[in-house]
């Protein structure tokens, strides 16, 4: 079969990602190291698609496909993309594809282990970083509030108003107080 990459002239980034992406002004890359993992996957898949976050799910061993492979290829080639990225990774037990996509790119890297706790993911050497979040219903906000901070095109629910009825007072003063600083409050 024929190795696909940016040098090859074989792209292996889907036409319609790139179009979402564009017109959200950012997206994430959901890199999994197993198949296995597909209800965690899913997770993060529907906490991104709550945020509205385009996202591309795309299944490398790091163990098996690292630097030079498959995962070095993935993450060429997104990182070619001029919109804002976030790089999702999920991966359990010896987690080597977070630090691995952390020395790769200088995009944000999000380890969400399947199997939380797994602190694997941060015993990365120097150089390589990556945030930990263990909840995968916490993925899509994160990253829409990066996408947030670096375009405003991605709009995250920051802060969401008057859902707690005995709070909804408090809430609308503080927001209030918020958008005096330039942040948007919505509801």
């Amino acid at each position: 079969s024929r190795e696909c990459g940016p040098s090859t002239g074989c792209h292996m980034i889907s036409d319609i990602f790139r179009e979402r992406v564009l017109a959200a002004g950012g997206g994430a890359v959901v890199l999994a190291g197993s198949g296995s993992d597909e209800k965690h996957i899913d997770k993060i898949v529907a906490s991104l698609i709550e945020e509205g976050v385009p996202n591309d799910v795309r299944i490398a061993s790091a163990h098996k496909h690292a630097a030079y492979g498959k995962v070095g290829r993935l993450i060429k080639e997104y990182d070619t993309m001029r919109q804002p990225l976030c790089y999702v990774l999920d991966a359990g037990e010896t987690d080597a594809l977070s630090g691995t996509a952390g020395w790769l790119t200088n995009r944000p890297c999000i380890s969400c282990p399947p199997d939380h706790p797994n602190v694997s993911c941060l015993t990365n050497p120097p150089g390589s970083s990556n945030i930990y979040l263990g909840s995968p219903e916490a993925v899509g906000p994160y990253v829409a509030k990066t996408l947030e901070y670096t375009r405003r095109s991605v709009k995250p629910s920051v802060i969401v108003l008057g859902k707690i009825p005995e709070h909804s007072d408090k809430i609308h003063e503080i927001a209030a107080d918020i958008q005096e600083y330039g942040i948007e409050a919505h509801s």
